[in-house]
């Protein structure tokens, strides 16, 4: 028995190590599955993503069923009446209920751990029910250009192809984003205190690394690093969440979701996709 054991594991480690060494090559390779149940508005687009839906979706099942055994369990005890052997059972069902909870918020615990967005989606999803319209990411009609606009932002040509190089974001998004933000005036600065092409804020303008914000250069590198990092952490394979992470803050995202985001948020989103197509 404990050779069978023993086998067992060696061959889930191969498998685990065998998946993380190809997991570029999974990536690659994996089409759009089933929608995830709670996710339907998200599809994944790779396939992280989908193992952190399957993942959310897992742990708030466990959760339900326990939940579920609990019910049934003290419905038993209480209609044991004086019954020992179904005392017994409603007993057994109980603890195996509560021990199915702990289980499951053992396994959360872990896995915020390890990664917050291996369980944020759930949570994400638990905040929009009933909260109204969900929004909808892929609905990002072209947006016609000003060639004035246009001429202004393909001056820094040679900064955005570096700046996509270096920190993996589309050249067409980050176009766009100068676009909608800027208009291409690299002097540009908001009622808010944001400045330069991407307008950037002081606080994330030093934590970009950017010491003069006016400065073509240093901005679009910095805005990119950022919008890259919103991506990466909050965007969960969607350039909708990263861009809405970017303009209505990752905090803001996090605490009430795609759902109860502002109409302002929103129409810069449809701005920047819709003029990243144009500049595609």
């Amino acid at each position: 028995m404990k050779k069978n054991k023993k086998k067992i594991l060696a061959v889930f480690i191969v498998i685990v190590i065998v998946l993380f060494g190809h997991s570029s090559a999974l990536t690659q390779a994996y089409q759009i599955q089933e929608k995830i149940p709670g996710y339907e508005d998200e599809p994944a687009t790779d396939i992280t993503q989908y193992i952190e839906q399957i993942v959310g979706f897992g742990i708030a099942t466990i959760g339900i069923l326990a939940m579920f055994m609990l019910i049934i369990g003290a419905y038993q005890y209480l209609m044991a009446a004086g019954n020992i052997g179904t005392m017994e059972n409603a007993r057994q069902t109980i603890a195996s209920a509560l021990l199915g909870l702990i289980l499951g918020i053992c396994a959360y615990l872990i896995l915020y751990t390890i990664n917050p967005n291996l369980v944020r989606p759930s949570l994400q999803n638990l905040q929009q029910f009933g909260k109204g319209e969900v929004f909808k990411p892929g609905q990002h009609s072209p947006i016609p250009l000003k060639d004035s606009i246009r001429e202004k932002v393909l001056l820094y040509k040679q900064t955005i192809t570096e700046a996509s190089k270096k920190y993996g974001v589309p050249e067409n998004i980050i176009k766009a984003m100068i676009d909608t933000e800027s208009s291409g005036n690299r002097y540009a600065e908001s009622n808010k205190g944001a400045k330069g092409l991407m307008q950037l804020m002081p606080g994330t303008a030093r934590d970009m690394g950017v010491s003069d914000p006016f400065d073509p250069y240093q901005n679009i590198m910095g805005g990119t690093k950022y919008v890259s990092q919103m991506y990466k952490t909050y965007g969960n394979g969607s350039w909708e969440r990263a861009l809405a992470a970017y303009d209505w803050g990752p905090g803001n995202l996090q605490k009430n979701g795609m759902s109860r985001m502002p109409s302002e948020t929103r129409n810069y989103i449809s701005s920047v996709l819709g003029k990243a197509q144009s500049y595609t």
